[in-house]
């Protein structure tokens, strides 16, 4: 008993933790494919396949749903970490915030946390557990609920295309995902100069999304 626990001690501390930042969508035959992360670094690069897009998709924003209801509550927590309003330095402040935020504790209470693709709210935020073949090495990468939502669209676009590919897909489902992780991981990050919003887009941005969260029925969570 000491040594398994021993092992699942040192398996937490190996734990790659990622918070999403600039995210790209793609979909090559039969994948979803989302690569997220700083541009200052080399992006995470998930790979989701067709056969799971009608099971992951809803949960996906079911959890980005259920995150949100104590989202806007940390709002002034962001701020209080931050130096100044600016964006860079807000995004600074809140990544701050996620990455002390007990994510290992969290994981020990999930059921199937051994699973190699899993999804949980936690801290206000999605996160989502990754194992090969969907990613290249076992990562957590933390979603902003709020970037969920703005993500939606794109991700049932994706997934649409994705499903039209299927003929084309290789039929074994963990190589088809390690090749498009082998072909994403090697291309330019960003795919495209990155973009960045104004301020007043920002607050627009959140305006609006603030605005469509209070005017929905607040979500009942399961205790």
């Amino acid at each position: 008993m000491a040594r398994r626990k021993a092992k699942r001690s040192r398996t937490r501390r190996m734990l790659r933790i990622v918070v999403a930042d600039a995210t790209e969508i793609s979909a090559p035959p039969g994948v979803l494919v989302i690569r997220t992360g700083a541009l200052s670094k080399r992006p995470t690069v998930l790979t989701i396949p067709t056969e799971l897009l009608d099971s992951f998709l809803p949960n996906l924003q079911a959890a980005a749903h259920a995150a949100e209801e104590d989202y806007w509550k940390l709002i002034p927590a962001f701020h209080a970490g931050a130096r100044s309003d600016d964006n860079a330095e807000l995004g600074q402040a809140k990544e701050r915030w996620i990455l002390a935020q007990s994510w290992d504790q969290a994981l020990r209470h999930v059921d199937d946390a051994d699973h190699p693709l899993f999804l949980m709210d936690y801290a206000a935020h999605v996160g989502m557990m990754a194992a090969p073949p969907f990613t290249a090495v076992r990562t957590l990468v933390i979603f902003d609920p709020l970037q969920i939502r703005r993500l939606s669209p794109s991700l049932t676009t994706a997934a649409t295309r994705a499903a039209r590919g299927m003929p084309a897909a290789h039929p074994h489902v963990p190589s088809r995902l390690m090749q498009a992780q082998q072909d994403w991981s090697s291309m330019p990050w960003p795919a495209r100069p990155a973009v960045l919003p104004t301020q007043k887009q920002a607050d627009d941005v959140i305006s609006g999304l603030h605005t469509d969260f209070l005017r929905r029925p607040p979500l009942i969570k399961e205790r």
